[in-house]
């Protein structure tokens, strides 16, 4: 008797119990893929770094300050190392690679060579094979470079360094342990020995050449501490922990999908919800006629309970079936610098498929017990329990100036609220991901970010051809003030700086530790952000992240040694900061601080902040007409690009976020759908009434699409009011990673995110509304005391 029962009941609820059944194929797949991903990617990482050989410490030492090695340093400490070896490789600047014609390739910062004979990790191909030669005349490049740059596999690309030039074909890519995350500022290149010779003889010349060291040991912390004590300057270094924590951010596609997934199972347990209710209600006769002929309730209720099961396990079949391709496509979206030898386990697969399914069918036993409550004197009663004696609703017809299908949907939805609560929850929920995503795309692409990228929120930012940090700072700071009386003669009033970096180590009570330290050129160090205390007032003071502060056991008022080459400087920390480079990891000097710039291991784009605050539109004539007058820069772009550009991050949130926009419009389609069709069976002699006192098909239609336009409305509304707050819950443990803990303004474009995104999804839901509310044609005046 129960399948002839659950037979019917399939084939009368096509509608409702087909989109049941794709909510919960899409909860399985998404959930399934998005912790299998995960899961892969985290497991991929050990058996990643054990593949490549990762030691336990890796740091670089530029051979232009190198005065005693890292093997001398660490001579009495040879009994707690297994090994240590190093690469031989050389530096060069994003603008002294270019690509045919004389073209940028995007990269946005330093990238280091290496001849295929010095690699000493393994490095991996793209069919992850050992890679263990390169032909003359090509290069490979680590395949982080192919969503970070322009160039591609085939593409010609010409090295710049100093007197020697060559042109090299790319050949392919490959994975990069060590450098080869996206937070990782660096990236590698390998070439041939015979076409690598000349740059290391040049590189030698200039001082851009460079050893990484790799250190096997069980006293990594012992190390560690060696090193930071010692003399040495270091370009790059860090533990093995440090180095695999980078790669975190590569999980953030599964992380982000993975909450998606949470939201997709909330809203099918919504909508399983709704559809028992409507169900349950709906048969209240069958059900009173079930238990005047003596069947129990748990009886009627697994009637319901079988009929659930069997669509949770066939959606859960197909759903486990499509999360394997989709497990890959994520796999290979979040994780394209990990190494992942499979991100397909049947096993996970199946855990979660069955999970989904046990939640639904819990749910399910929980929201039957409704029918408890129906007994066989409902069924003579046609579900009536009673008359009601109070009001419906706010709104009074003899007072209202609205339009008669305007006036019937405002009272359906005021005087019902829990009717229309579903789509409000539904709505809302599809909603703050993307306005989340929104939010945070342009929060890191805004130029008020680069506030926390170490920098001063500048209208321009740009690249210098001859490397001029390379110079000593006075000679940068004539070169920037020179700048600005050629802008000033043009009608251009600006400021023009520089913040760089310098190698250097902090030492207090007892601790040391190699941070990079920051000195702007031409600018203030009372001109950035501080979150606890003040600016360094004078050249005897510094200011100092939290993260260094924490490793130093030091705070504001204490008095740190700063050794930068072989010159001691006692500075009191006067204030800490928040910025999002080496994970939370330097320290700020003060502008007046004489440093040796032999020490500089890296710099900045160069700023340009207009004086006189133009609009956006000026700023790109204004690009234009500098390009013009200082054709010896290059990469001259706005300060909004440059943020875009530094995090690297604001991309990915721009991908997700079109994803997230057509997956919330199918399920707000779909819900309003399933609702639309549920109501329209409902109320089909409140329909049949209407069209007996004279209402035409298209008004009844408009009345039930208004219906859903004004929840729409309500929830746009909500959603909009959360979405800032939901943002910051959600973002700030995100830029804490990136070593931000306070002091974020996040940036809100207001039409787009309650306005826009609203809207477009509000119309498909209308529209899908409005094609499905087509059915009460069907409905015939006759029908007015039909109760089925």
């Amino acid at each position: 008797m129960f399948f002839t029962i659950l037979k019917k009941d399939l084939r009368r609820g096509r509608t409702m119990n087909t989109i049941i059944l794709l909510f919960i194929i899409i909860s399985v797949m998404f959930i399934s893929g998005s912790v299998n991903s995960m899961i892969s990617v985290t497991s991929s990482l050990d058996n990643y770094f054990d593949k490549a050989g990762m030691p336990d410490v890796a740091c670089a030492t530029y051979n232009r300050t190198e005065t005693q090695t890292v093997d001398q340093v660490l001579e009495k400490d040879m009994d707690k190392i297994s090994k240590i070896e190093h690469e031989q490789i050389w530096f060069m600047e994003h603008n002294e690679i270019t690509l045919a014609g004389n073209k940028e390739t995007g990269f946005k910062s330093s990238i280091n060579l290496m001849p295929i004979s010095e690699t000493k990790l393994n490095y991996f191909d793209e069919n992850k094979q050992k890679i263990t030669r390169v032909k003359k005349g090509e290069i490979l490049i680590a395949n982080k470079f192919l969503s970070q740059s322009d160039i591609k596999v085939g593409d010609t690309i010409t090295l710049h360094l100093g007197d020697v030039e060559k042109d090299l074909k790319v050949s392919g890519t490959f994975y990069d342990a060590a450098l080869g995350s996206a937070l990782m500022g660096i990236g590698r290149m390998i070439v041939n020995d015979e076409d690598a010779q000349p740059f290391m003889q040049e590189a030698e010349k200039l001082g851009t050449k460079t050893k990484f060291y790799y250190i096997t040991t069980d006293h990594a912390d012992d190390i560690v501490d060696t090193l930071n004590k010692s003399d040495l300057s270091f370009v790059f270094s860090g533990k093995k922990e440090f180095i695999k924590s980078s790669y975190l951010f590569d999980m953030i596609v599964a992380l982000l999908l993975l909450a998606v997934s949470a939201i997709l199972i909330i809203v099918s347990l919504i909508v399983l919800r709704f559809t028992i209710s409507f169900t349950i209600s709906s048969e209240f006769r069958e059900i009173g006629v079930m238990k005047a002929i003596g069947l129990g309730n748990m009886k009627i209720r697994s009637q319901y309970l079988v009929k659930y099961l069997a669509i949770s396990v066939v959606a859960a079949v197909i759903g486990t079936a499509l999360s394997f391709p989709f497990g890959d496509l994520l796999t290979d979206l979040s994780s394209s610098s990990v190494m992942v030898e499979s991100s397909s386990n049947i096993f996970i697969n199946i855990i979660c498929a069955i999970a989904v399914v046990a939640v639904i069918m819990l749910f399910a036993l929980i929201c039957t017990r409704k029918a408890n409550k129906l007994s066989p004197v409902d069924a003579i009663r046609n579900g009536q329990t009673g008359e009601r004696f109070k009001r419906k609703g706010f709104l009074r017809l003899s007072k209202s100036r609205l339009g008669a299908t305007t006036f019937m949907a405002s009272n359906d939805v005021m005087s019902a609220p829990k009717k229309f609560l579903i789509i409000i929850v539904v709505f809302v929920l599809t909603m703050l991901p993307i306005q989340f995503l929104d939010i945070c795309a342009d929060t890191l692409n805004s130029k008020q970010t680069l506030s926390l990228l170490a920098c001063i929120p500048a209208d321009v930012a740009f690249s210098n051809n001859d490397n001029s940090y390379d110079s000593s700072r006075q000679s940068i700071t004539d070169k920037y003030k020179k700048m600005e009386q050629t802008l000033a003669d043009n009608g251009i009033p600006a400021r023009v700086f520089q913040e760089m970096m310098i190698s250097c180590k902090q030492e207090f009570g007892g601790k040391a530790t190699k941070v990079i330290g920051i000195q702007g050129v031409n600018n203030k160090a009372d001109e950035h952000i501080y979150t606890k205390g003040s600016a360094p007032q004078n050249k005897d003071e510094v200011a100092i992240q939290p993260a260094t502060a924490k490793e130093l056991d030091a705070d504001i008022g204490d008095t740190i040694t700063v050794t930068v080459g072989d010159k001691k400087y006692d500075l009191i920390i006067s204030g800490m900061y928040d910025a999002m480079m080496n994970m939370g990891h330097s320290i700020r000097f003060h502008e007046d601080l004489d440093l040796d710039y032999n020490f500089i291991s890296g710099a900045f784009s160069a700023q340009i902040l207009f004086t006189d605050d133009p609009s956006e539109k000026e700023v790109e004539k204004r690009i234009e007409k500098i390009k013009d007058l200082f054709p010896d820069i290059v990469d001259v772009k706005t300060g909004a690009q440059q943020a875009q550009d530094t995090t690297e991050v604001g991309p990915v949130f721009d991908t997700i976020k079109f994803f997230f926009l057509i997956l919330s419009a199918a399920i707000v389609i779909m819900v309003a759908v399933l609702m639309e069709r549920s109501m329209v069976i409902k109320e089909t002699s409140e329909i049949a009434t209407l069209k007996a006192i004279g209402f035409k098909d298209n008004k009844i239609i408009k009345w039930h699409t208004k219906r859903f336009i004004i929840t729409a409305v309500i929830s746009a509304v909500i959603s909009g009011f959360l979405a800032l707050p939901v943002s910051k819950l959600i973002g700030n443990p995100i830029f804490s990673f990136m070593g931000v803990n306070s002091g974020i303004t996040y940036s809100m474009n207001t039409l787009r995110v309650a306005v826009i995104y609203p809207v477009a999804i509000m119309a498909l839901m209308a529209i899908s509304v409005w094609i499905t509310a087509a059915y009460t044609k069907r409905i015939t005046a006759q029908q007015t005391s039909s109760i089925e």
